[in-house]
């Protein structure tokens, strides 16, 4: 945009400027993740392709990263879990 940070900042002061700007945001990073989603089954099977590689240090890099990706995974699902039943306690406790 070609203007200084200090101008940047004084227009994120500005409630319009401010809510188009992160608008905008969104609808760009909503586009990146659409390109990484409608990708990420190739670069999986490029992954997993590497776990047969000849070379030992290639195979257990890539292993390490479908582990931590796995764990990763399964971490988010208990997270989403313990917080939705966080969520249902906290309705729960409104209604009476």
């Amino acid at each position: 945009a070609r203007i200084s940070t200090a101008t940047f900042y004084k227009w994120l002061c500005d409630d319009v400027f401010r809510a188009e700007f992160e608008r905008q945001r969104d609808k760009l990073m909503d586009t990146a993740m659409g390109v990484l989603i409608r990708n990420s089954e190739t670069a999986a099977t490029a992954l997993a392709e590497l776990l047969d590689h000849s070379d030992a240090r290639l195979r257990r890099l890539s292993a390490k990263d479908v582990i931590e990706y796995c764990l990763r995974h399964r971490e988010r699902v208990e997270i989403e879990k313990r917080l939705d039943a966080i969520e249902e306690k906290i309705e729960g406790m409104a209604i009476l």
